[in-house]
């Protein structure tokens, strides 16, 4: 009585497009054995179920499970080649048993020879795949221009704050510098703290970015890695580093007298 929105794909059982299971069966186990992604866990479906398609009524034994699957923001259900055709032809109304692509490894010259040997044929990498999926290239554009203005505005935020402690603290590197500390003292001091500041909000926000995707489950499509958190990690730091040139600029150009005398 459930009706739920997926993307059914279909692929040859053992081919090195079908997915390996997390748990359970292999896809084609049984004749009409199908897996599911964990999306679909989440929203009730086990294994040993079955589902139905709509429209056509093919009949599908939920047999196993596999991760991180989704498809266009929609659950993915891997079926038998020859399943996922009587699907596609009874929704359609067509005969014939269609095949939207086939996967094919081996050397470059010999694949990109494809189209001259084989009609009706578009020889494309994976890459070149995903970045035509709908929406996936506005999507990507969106999350990029996010990211940016992200970094543009932690950029500004911490040139701001140093460079309010910086003025607030200007009588006393007036009277250190009057005590002959020198300009490169004060900006590697400076220059530490900023760092070590940075760090610290680097490890703090990775941990929540952590303990978030834990809460939130599956229920957001997207994906936490070690790569990412270093890449931006390195990011954030040289950023929390640049912002910090006019407050760098401001304790060279101090005057000792000048500093001490309006502190007082």
């Amino acid at each position: 009585d459930d009706v739920l929105g997926v993307s059914l794909i279909g692929v040859d059982p053992g081919n090195v497009a079908a997915p390996e299971p997390r748990e359970g069966d292999p896809v084609g186990t049984g004749g009409n054995g199908v897996v599911i992604d964990q999306t679909l866990v989440d929203e009730g479906v086990a294994i040993g179920d079955t589902l139905v398609t709509e429209p056509g009524g093919v009949t599908l034994a939920v047999v196993g499970t596999v991760s991180g699957r989704s498809y266009r923001l929609a659950p993915t259900l891997f079926a038998p080649l020859e399943m996922w055709q009587q699907a596609q032809a009874q929704a359609d109304g067509a005969d014939g048993a269609p095949v939207s692509a086939v996967l094919v490894r081996g050397e470059q010259d010999a694949i990109e020879a494809l189209p001259d040997t084989v009609e009706n044929v578009m020889v494309a990498s994976k890459a070149q795949i995903v970045e035509n999926l709908p929406g996936y290239s506005e999507q990507a554009l969106t999350l990029l221009l996010i990211q940016v203005f992200l970094v543009i505005i932690a950029a500004g935020i911490v040139a701001s704050f140093f460079y309010i402690i910086t003025l607030q603290k200007m009588p006393e590197l007036g009277v250190m510098k009057a005590i002959g500390t020198t300009t490169g003292y004060l900006a590697r001091t400076l220059t530490l703290q900023v760092l070590l500041l940075g760090l610290v909000g680097v490890i703090v926000g990775s941990a929540i970015a952590f303990v978030v995707s834990l809460a939130i489950g599956t229920a957001v499509p997207f994906e936490l890695s070690t790569s990412r958190f270093f890449v931006f990690g390195g990011i954030l730091l040289a950023v929390a580093m640049l912002g910090t040139v006019l407050s760098l600029l401001r304790v060279a150009r101090v005057d000792p007298l000048d500093a001490i005398s309006k502190a007082g």
